[in-house]
């Protein structure tokens, strides 16, 4: 099969993401998610951990460090900025903003997490210095730097307080 849009690769990706076996009530499938300088592991019981350049942790942690200390984390991210999904469909971030990627309209550094605005729905998210957010209906959305057009639009337009639907 041949890929003609982004929006074809999410649909798939959601299809595969809401209709994969279920887990043990309560508990949540474990991934790693990995950034230019960073690793995020998402334990079986919810808990996050990360080492390298994580949130907090310049020039970097060498053992594993908690991390997004949020109820309910059931996917994360990292690159500039670590980033959960909760199981409410929100999401969450902290860490650098230098591109607007938290979505509150700013480039401070956040050393606390905090819900990025104006996304719902979210089952999955990756990250780099952009983010972008797989939501439940199969759109894809994103935020943050686009020097290469990862956001979909022509490069070096940066949305930093608004997300954008990607085709």
């Amino acid at each position: 099969m041949q890929l003609k849009s982004m929006r074809q690769l999410a649909k798939i990706i959601a299809l595969l993401a809401l209709t994969a076996p279920a887990w043990t009530a309560g508990a949540v499938a474990p991934m790693i998610a990995t950034g230019y300088s960073s690793c995020v592991f998402l334990n079986a019981d919810g808990t996050v951990w990360g080492t390298g350049n994580v949130t907090n942790y310049w020039p970097g942690a060498t053992s594993p460090v908690p991390l997004l200390q949020l109820p309910n984390i059931v996917a994360v991210a990292t690159g500039d900025t670590d980033f959960a999904v909760l199981a409410d469909g929100t999401l969450w971030g902290s860490g650098y903003n230098s591109n607007g990627q938290l979505g509150d309209g700013s480039t401070q550094y956040r050393s606390q997490p905090q819900q990025v605005p104006g996304l719902s729905g979210v089952v999955a998210v990756a990250a780099w210095n952009h983010v972008l957010a797989l939501k439940a209906d199969g759109t894809v959305w994103g935020l943050g730097t686009n020097g290469n057009g990862q956001l979909g639009t022509e490069p070096e337009q940066t949305s930093t307080s608004r997300f954008r639907q990607l085709d």
